[in-house]
């Protein structure tokens, strides 16, 4: 199955259960993976107003606002992923780089 036929798949399945939350977090991986950024971000925005204690959301938000060039939201959502794991290397990593970015 390609990744375009996984995007729909999952679609479909949110539109028949808009709580299926495991689908719309696995969506949004595959939204960012694709290049669909703007979309991904609205599901894991979505996300993390329903799991404020995931640090996988705002890690994958940070990379949606890195890709979006808004470096300073994504400085915010990896430094709510260390917040709430603050032995995320990943999150410490990115927000290293998104440091630099903003100087």
């Amino acid at each position: 199955m390609s990744k375009l036929d996984r995007i729909e798949e999952l679609q479909n399945l949110i539109k028949e259960d808009s709580t299926n939350f495991q689908a719309r977090r696995k969506l949004a991986v595959l939204l960012i993976d694709a290049g669909f950024n703007e979309e991904a971000l609205q599901h894991l925005l979505y996300l993390s107003r329903t799991f404020s204690d995931d640090d996988g959301i705002f890690y994958n938000l940070g990379i949606v606002y890195e890709k979006l060039k808004n470096f300073q939201k994504a400085k915010e959502s990896y430094l709510k992923a260390l917040e709430i794991s603050p032995d995320s290397l990943d999150s410490a990593y990115n927000l290293g780089l998104v440091c630099i970015e903003l100087k």
